[in-house]
């Protein structure tokens, strides 16, 4: 069979089981949880189904690594109009969840159709990601592959489409953050995506 109709077929198989799939985050195993929201995340055709779960579920999860799994997750399937409900995730106690809720702003900022988030919550989500980058959490999240300052190369690219001044005003914090942990992404990425203005900026 062709790789990509049997895939399609896995697709649609798993999305059949979706409501069986958002029972399990109310599984008392936090794997569990974690797992079934990152999953959730891949069925943006059922957005409007999985975002209000999401929701009613960070309202009581206490997990860290699925309430940020669940924060990346609504990045993932959103728009532009929950800013206002993953924006205060941004001051929150655990590192991992200011990271959470700065990737899903970042992807929500600068998904199609978007207008961007404004020069001041733009300026606010570099900061948390350059907090991240100096101080990498180290949790058992499966977005990019567990990848975190990889992930923060993209967000930092994804934010530029929209307001690149900001992004190569902030993006020197995240470099000098980033000693030995692969300090080239953000760098190299501004370059491929700005580089004149990068050149400048340095």
């Amino acid at each position: 069979m062709d790789s990509r109709a049997s895939a399609l077929l896995s697709y649609d198989a798993a999305r059949a089981e979706l409501p069986g799939l958002l029972r399990l985050l109310d599984d008392p195993n936090s794997d569990v949880r974690t797992r079934a929201v990152y999953l959730s995340a891949w069925f943006p055709e059922e957005a409007a189904t999985v975002l209000p779960r999401l929701f009613d579920h960070l309202e009581v999860e206490n997990a860290v690594t699925v309430k940020a799994t669940a924060l990346v997750a609504v990045g993932l399937l959103g728009d532009i109009t929950l800013t206002s409900r993953v924006s205060p995730h941004l001051d929150a106690a655990e590192p991992l969840i200011r990271w959470a809720a700065a990737t899903a702003l970042a992807r929500i900022g600068s998904a199609k159709g978007a207008t961007g988030l404004g020069t001041d919550l733009t300026g606010h989500v570099i900061a948390v990601l350059a907090a991240a980058a100096a101080d990498t959490p180290r949790p058992n999240i499966d977005y990019n592959e567990g990848d975190i300052p990889g992930y923060i190369s993209r967000s930092l690219v994804s934010l530029a489409d929209h307001d690149l001044e900001t992004v190569l005003c902030g993006v020197a914090d995240c470099l000098a953050a980033m000693p030995g942990i692969r300090p080239y992404r953000p760098g190299s990425a501004l370059r491929s995506a700005a580089p004149g203005e990068h050149r400048a900026a340095r």
